[in-house]
């Protein structure tokens, strides 16, 4: 059985700016991630405020941090 072709986009820019912000932005400003010390809060907060209003740039940032956000607070 041949595989089938994905047929729609992913909808990364509406989770980010719309449907998931909230989680995003809790995770982005997560307490684990501020106090490693390996990362600029402020800088951080910065650019995905400039994201929500629609400066394009590399959302893969966002889903990298929040990821490694989550990892921090389950196993540290």
């Amino acid at each position: 059985c041949p595989k089938l072709p994905y047929g729609g986009t992913t909808p990364y820019d509406q989770w980010l700016r719309r449907d998931q912000d909230e989680f995003f932005e809790r995770k982005l400003q997560s307490e684990a991630l501020g106090d490693s010390g390996l990362y600029d809060m402020a800088a951080i907060r910065e650019l995905f405020t400039l994201y929500q209003c629609g400066v394009t740039f590399d959302r893969d940032l966002f889903f990298g941090l929040a990821s490694v956000a989550i990892w921090m607070e389950t196993f540290l």
